[in-house]
């Protein structure tokens, strides 16, 4: 059913099309019959037209005319009866939510009873429901006619999910609030979810990546989209998602992740990347240690902005120099502000320079940042510094390129889990995806 165009229904012409067809088909109409026995299972186009049926029958023939699943949702939306929403279950409304254009959203809960309004609210995160409230007090005033037209499309919707099964007809008779349903433990239901998505994007190989969505998928299908906000997840995973979570159009997510993963992480580990490269040379060049701080600030300095931590390490005693190099490499570099990577290179300066290269040999087995051991080792070897260059930048190629492919596959799974797919095409789609990883 499309609610792009606002058809407005009249119940009681529908009552009168049911009666009529009603007396089409006692009369023998074949037209008639046929429709009736295509609409009504019990019958078949075999069936004597003397075979009674009810005016019921006929007004659900009406309504699946019209691509309603029966008559019901027909009246609903005709008397644009929202209030009975109230009684659908969590799933159905957040599923409903999704499928609602935000405006046609604030415009219709604005207009709802406190009830109501709250029953819709509590099926959303916190964030989606600050969203809501804030579009709500931005509406201004509204005619009669934009509140029908935005109740229309939201009851158009809930009549389409309806009739894809996705949305059953509210019962009345059961108390299905936000309290009352059971919680979900997504660490009882998907243990090795739970386990994998906290894992640190950076170590996760494809194949752990592309299973972490297939997983997603599952309990999204099983638990609902709103169940995600209950994964502790690596920075990116997590922020795909909140935006699935709060309903976000898939083009929207996949352009605030690629600009996110193009611009901040990738550009970021490049930045890292060159840092590192370029203060191993410095120190192997044997320059002064405030040369090699100089060097690696102009990476990252912006004097129209103050900029925390930019701050030169001073000289002290070998022995605290060490104790300072072995704390910071302690750290992950990927997690390091830039700032503290360039303390870290200043202070591997003065080492060299205090005592030589044999204490930054020693380093080599402290170094996590594989491009800063990979450089260690090679300068622990003698390599020459052009040797050296050409080695560090084909490894910041491959490291670049691998960090790609996962960012791809992330944003594909988002893209595939929001998009609707099963497990088994969140998979494949995300298999294509990072073997083509066009974007970048």
């Amino acid at each position: 059913m499309s609610v792009q165009q606002i058809i407005k229904h009249n119940l009681e012409q529908y009552k009168k099309r049911a009666k009529d067809l009603l007396k089409a088909y006692q009369s023998g109409d074949r037209e008639a019959i046929a429709l009736v026995c295509k609409h009504v299972p019990r019958l078949d186009e075999t069936t004597d037209s003397q075979s009674e049926i009810v005016l019921t029958e006929a007004q659900h023939v009406i309504a699946c005319q019209h691509l309603f699943k029966d008559w019901n949702w027909l009246r609903a939306v005709s008397t644009l009866d929202c209030g009975l929403l109230i009684h659908c279950r969590n799933r159905e409304l957040m599923t409903l939510l999704r499928e609602t254009d935000a405006r046609d959203l604030a415009i219709s809960l604005s207009q709802f009873s406190d009830a109501l309004r709250e029953r819709f609210l509590d099926c959303v995160s916190e964030r989606s429901r600050g969203f809501l409230i804030e579009e709500m007090s931005f509406l201004g005033p509204l005619s009669a006619e934009q509140v029908e037209d935005s109740q229309r499309r939201l009851m158009l919707n809930a009549a389409a999910l309806a009739a894809a099964g996705q949305l059953t007809w509210p019962n009345d008779k059961e108390e299905l609030t936000a309290e009352h349903e059971e919680k979900l433990s997504v660490d009882g239901l998907f243990p090795n979810l739970v386990a994998l998505a906290a894992k640190p994007l950076e170590e996760m190989s494809l194949d752990e990546i592309i299973k972490l969505w297939r997983d997603i998928a599952d309990l999204a299908r099983r638990e609902g989209i709103m169940a995600l906000d209950a994964i502790d997840a690596s920075p990116l995973v997590r922020e795909a998602l909140i935006l699935m979570v709060d309903g976000t159009e898939p083009p929207l997510i996949e352009d605030l992740l690629e600009t996110r993963s193009r611009h901040a992480l990738l550009g970021g580990q490049e930045i890292r990347c060159k840092m590192v490269i370029g203060a191993l040379l410095a120190i192997l060049s044997g320059d002064n240690p405030r040369i090699v701080h100089h060097k690696l600030l102009t990476f990252f300095v912006d004097y129209r902005t103050p900029v925390s931590g930019a701050e030169r390490p001073q000289q002290r005693e070998t022995q605290e120099i060490q104790a300072r190099l072995d704390k910071r490499l302690q750290q992950n570099l990927a997690e390091m502000d830039y700032g503290e990577i360039a303390a870290l290179f200043t202070d591997m300066a003065y080492l060299r320079r205090q005592v030589g290269f044999a204490p930054l040999h020693a380093l080599v087995e402290k170094a996590n940042y594989p491009l800063m051991r990979l450089g260690l080792e090679r300068i622990a070897a003698g390599d020459a510094p052009q040797q050296i260059i050409a080695v560090l930048k084909e490894q910041m190629k491959r490291e670049l390129q691998e960090a790609r492919v996962r960012y791809r596959a992330v944003i594909a799974g988002a893209m595939a889990v929001q998009s609707g797919m099963n497990p088994q095409e969140t998979e494949r789609h995300v298999r294509e995806a990072s073997a083509q990883n066009e974007w970048i």
